[in-house]
């Protein structure tokens, strides 16, 4: 799977919270990051499927992989969307 990099700002306390997390379950605090945001897209109802989920890496033909998979999206059902609870001064 291609990766990009980017650079991300993050407060100290959550990175040290981030770290001691990834320890705790042996992935890298890369891994846990990608795991936990792919959670909450597949959470929201916005994580891409791909046309052909079967396909792995290794099976796409590399002429082919310059040009980006077509994509869906799950759908979003109403009993999945979370809020945030309200404040008592709202």
């Amino acid at each position: 799977m291609a990766r990009e990099s980017f650079l991300l700002r993050i407060d100290p306390k959550i990175l040290a919270s981030l770290r001691q997390w990834s320890e705790d379950e042996m992935r890298s605090v890369n891994a846990q990051i990608e795991f936990l945001l792919r959670n909450a897209l597949r959470n929201a109802g916005r994580m891409p499927i791909t046309a052909d989920p079967s396909l792995n890496e290794s099976d796409v033909d590399p002429a082919a992989a310059s040009s980006p998979p077509k994509v869906q999206y799950s759908p979003r059902k109403a009993n999945e969307i979370s809020r945030p609870p309200r404040r008592a001064d709202q």
